[in-house]
């Protein structure tokens, strides 16, 4: 379960340091107590640069305000440094900047030339509704590009390719200027031959269109299209650079795509800028629906390495209509602190129908439903999906760093683990709050960039506040809180009390870590710090961090199962600080079914029914009459067969919202998958699922289905027959048509008489099939089309003995050859309808014909049929299928 960060935000001034044009520069504010007059303050700042030659000016007698104007340049800023002294003498009893004001009119906006700017609703909303970004707002505080000190912004975008020559990207593209292209030289020497324009973490080169264009393109103009330069539209950030990686499809290829921009921010902290790049923020707009983070420990883990770096990673979670709290799904639900996960909503501020959601993992929300992004060839059109709506946090973040304070980039320089917590601890507490994201996600709102920009403008100051603060609680009366800090030699101040209480207790210390001692065991305390940079310059305090000493008996964490089997399970979870046992209790559908004490973090409970699915609680028993609270983890023993016990590769489609799988019918057993999805999962749907009897042939219709126009699509099912986890067993391609359609299709799936019994895997593939396309592989990952994973039950033919035979339909000779003979055995006349498919299952022939009793009748072959062919029978009582073999003489 991801946590929202606490006691990170920076409380830098409790005054808003405005951009230059709205503020009077090198003026103050101030008033007074009863009975002051400026002239013991003004004596008093002598010795500061900026009294050299100030004034002071009555403002409003009667309210006791005066003006203080430097008497220096105000290029430098004086005022900032003004208003802090000013604040800290005993005669001041407020003090401000001298703000311009601004007709009520019309707020600032900043709206970039791009000729297609206007259908961007996603950046100001035309019919006037407040579901947009605030963008133009935004956009009068920073367009992006720079940091203040100057690090260039770098967003990373890993996607299964990019457009590198379209008009619209193609400026903002990160170069690595440290390597000189096609050399077949490192000249960089960082680990990595001629990549000049990125890396692709498939081909190991630099050729970034990757494997396809469309998706990726899409995705990085949603972060940073360039903005204002008349052409097409503007992304969050004009001028940031988007590193792209190509690779997605496999996680081996993820990690390497992660590998390679984790490099590059480590060599930009290493060489003071010099080489490498200044990373932020990376993009993730893929994913595996119903993937558990137990199922990819190092692909969550490598957030986590990120993240000290500097990183964060953006992720756009499922689309589908799901919790993936408990549905789950890769990588959204990974506990990462560094991963930032975003579900889409539509331009009436309503989550997207098909977008996935979830209180604990998913963080806030953004615009992904009929946005109008970027496409190949300098093309532009309408698209949807979370994967849209993840750049547009991507770019906030880069944003962000580009707004007109230093601080940040100052933390980043610094500390960069504890600037980018403090990044997502500042982006999750200045959401707008959206009624159909209360409760279902972490913050309860979407993105707003005015109000990032704006609140991160609020806190701007001088002296910079502690940041990244941790309260650890160490033992049963101590507490030790660490911290970061900008400024290395100023000290800081600590002060803490218990929760609830009002005085507090205070320290001074020099380092960036204190213990607390003497304090009650179980009990929440309060924790604040300040920056001391001067005697007469101080930060503000932060907010409070709240903790709780140890020696609580509290419900275990992290209850987890560590090895399972089909009739065994090994559970395990935190210790609990004074706990002398804990009590395991097992319970089935019917009740409770074992429980058990153990003095130990862990528990093997044996004796389970196979395919099973329990729930088990925890305790914990700390002094002899105090006990915990229960923690409880569902889970389901092995031995459902493969389809559910193994794990089987990964396969699926960038895009599915074009084309997808409209039906999957095999023999009675029918399902319609939805659009959007390009891996669809319908594994865990019980018993409602395909019967395939070992010896049988069934018949199989597949059916694609479009948004608007239709596609040439190639489908494709495996089965798992031998249920080794795998599809690559001969005969495991169970139907394969060998041609495109665009309509639906249907044949038969023979399944052979020495397929493994059991619950087994079934994989339905369809991808579209262009020029010089290849036929989908059970393991591949395409751009367009959908996969749709389901269970099967193999059985075994039921041999019936009866007294009286059902009537039988009889087809001969076999091989047959000009002529196939059918005999009806029945003593009644009875309607027949034949139909001949071949392997390829295509209909090649059928006959309807009306048989009376015992009647054999011969049938004259067309001479276009030879070879396989599956003969499906249809009477009054059933229908039946056959192979039958046509030989020419």
């Amino acid at each position: 379960m991801k946590r929202f960060l606490l006691g990170l935000c920076l409380i830098w001034s409790a005054a808003r340091a405005q951009s230059q044009p709205e503020r009077v520069g090198g003026q103050v504010l101030f008033q007074l107590r009863p009975g002051h007059t400026p002239d013991a303050v003004l004596a008093r700042a002598r010795s500061h640069v900026w009294a050299a030659g100030a004034s002071c000016t009555s403002v409003a007698e009667a309210l006791r305000i005066w003006r203080l104007t430097a008497g220096v340049s105000t290029e430098g800023g004086a005022e900032t440094a003004m208003l802090q002294w000013l604040r800290a003498q005993p005669e001041v009893l407020a003090a401000q900047y001298n703000h311009r004001l601004q007709h009520r009119g019309h707020p600032v906006l900043t709206a970039p030339n791009d000729s297609l700017y206007a259908q961007q609703w996603h950046h100001r909303n035309p019919s006037g509704s407040a579901a947009d970004l605030a963008s133009e707002q935004a956009w009068s505080i920073t367009t992006g590009g720079l940091t203040p000190p100057g690090d260039t912004i770098v967003i990373a975008i890993i996607d299964s390719g990019v457009d590198a020559l379209h008009e619209d990207l193609a400026p903002n593209l990160w170069r690595n200027w440290a390597e000189i292209p096609n050399d077949g030289i490192d000249n960089d020497q960082n680990g990595y031959v001629d990549d000049f324009r990125g890396w692709n973490a498939f081909a190991q080169n630099d050729q970034i269109g990757g494997v396809a264009t469309s998706h990726g393109t899409a995705v990085s103009a949603m972060a940073g299209a360039r903005g204002n330069n008349e052409k097409g539209i503007a992304g969050v950030n004009w001028a940031v650079k988007l590193l792209f990686v190509a690779g997605n499809g496999t996680e081996d290829v993820i990690l390497a795509a992660f590998d390679y921009v984790l490099r590059a921010r480590r060599r930009y902290q290493a060489t003071g800028g010099q080489q490498g790049a200044f990373v932020v923020a990376i993009n993730c707009s893929w994913g595996i629906d119903g993937g558990k983070p137990s199922d990819a420990p190092l692909w969550c883990a490598a957030f986590d390495s990120l993240g000290t770096a500097g990183i964060l990673s953006v992720a756009a979670t499922a689309n589908l209509a799901v919790n993936v709290d408990t549905f789950g799904d890769l990588p959204t639900t990974c506990p990462s602190d560094y991963l930032i996960s975003v579900t889409s909503l539509t331009r009436q501020n309503a989550k997207a129908a098909d977008a996935a959601w979830g209180a604990s993992s998913i963080d806030l929300g953004a615009y992904g439903e009929g946005i109008f992004t970027a496409r190949p060839n300098n093309n532009y059109g309408v698209a949807s999906g979370t994967s849209f709506a993840a750049p547009l946090v991507a770019g906030a973040i880069a944003l962000l760093y580009a707004a007109p304070c230093g601080n940040l980039a100052l933390m980043a320089r610094a500390h960069p683990a504890a600037a980018a917590l403090w990044v997502k601890e500042h982006l999750l507490s200045n959401t707008a709050p959206t009624a159909v994201l209360q409760g279902i996600t972490v913050s309860g709102g979407r993105l707003h960039l005015f109000r990032l920009l704006q609140a991160y403008e609020d806190q701007c100051g001088a002296c910079i506040a502690p940041f990244g603060v941790e309260a650890i609680p160490i033992s049963r009366d101590s507490i030790l809180i660490e911290w970061a800090s900008v400024h290395s030699a100023a000290s800081t101040a600590i002060r803490w009390r218990e929760k609830g209480t009002l005085a507090w207790e205070l320290a001074k210390v020099d380092g960036n870590n204190f213990t607390v001692g003497g304090l009650k065991p179980c009990t929440a305390y309060e924790f604040s710090l300040q920056t001391l940079c001067a005697p007469d310059t101080v930060s503000p305090w932060i907010a409070p961090v709240t903790t709780t000493t140890l020696g609580c008996c509290s419900a275990p964490q992290n209850l987890r199962v560590e090895n399972i089997s089909s009739t065994q399970v090994l559970l395990a979870w935190h210790p609990i600080e004074g706990a002398s046992s804990y009590l395991v209790q097992l319970y089935h559908p019917n009740g409770l079914a074992q429980a058990l004490m153990s003095t130990k973090e862990q528990a093997v409970l044996s004796d389970l029914s196979p395919c099973q699915t329990y729930e088990v609680s925890v305790s914990a028993f700390c002094e002899p009459d105090q006990h915990s609270a229960s923690t409880a983890l569902t889970f389901t023993t092995l031995g459902c067969g493969p389809c559910l016990d193994l794990a089987y590769c990964a396969a699926g489609a960038a895009n599915a919202q074009q084309e997808w799988i409209a039906l999957i019918q095999i023999g009675n057993w029918s399902s319609t998958p939805p659009p959007a999805h390009g891996y669809f999962d319908i594994t865990s749907s019980g018993d409602d699922i395909p019967v395939l009897v070992r010896g049988d042939t069934l018949p199989i219709v597949l059916k694609p289905g479009y948004s608007a126009q239709t596609y040439r699509e190639r489908f494709r099912v495996y089965v798992d027959y031998n249920g080794d986890g795998d599809f690559l067993a001969p005969g495991e391609l169970a139907f394969e048509p060998g041609f495109a359609v665009e309509e639906a299709i249907q044949g038969v799936v023979a399944v052979p008489t020495n397929a493994s019994v059991g619950l087994t895997r079934l994989r339905v593939l369809m991808k579209y099939f262009g020029a010089n396309s290849s036929p989908p592989h059970p393991c591949e990952a395409f751009e367009f089309g959908q996969v749709v994973d389901l269970c099967a039950r193999v059985e075994d033919k039921v041999q019936v003995n009866e007294t009286s035979p059902a009537p039988r339909l009889r087809l001969f000779p076999n091989p047959a050859h000009h002529r196939l003979w059918v005999l009806w055995e029945g003593d009644t006349a009875e309607r027949v309808h034949l139909r001949l498919f071949d392997v390829s299952g295509r209909l090649a022939w059928e006959y309807p014909l009306l048989l009376t009793a015992a009647e054999a009748l011969a049938l004259d072959l067309p001479v276009s049929l030879q070879g396989l062919f599956f003969v499906e029978k249809k009477t009054a009582s059933g229908t039946s299928w056959e192979r039958v073999w046509i030989q020419r003489p």
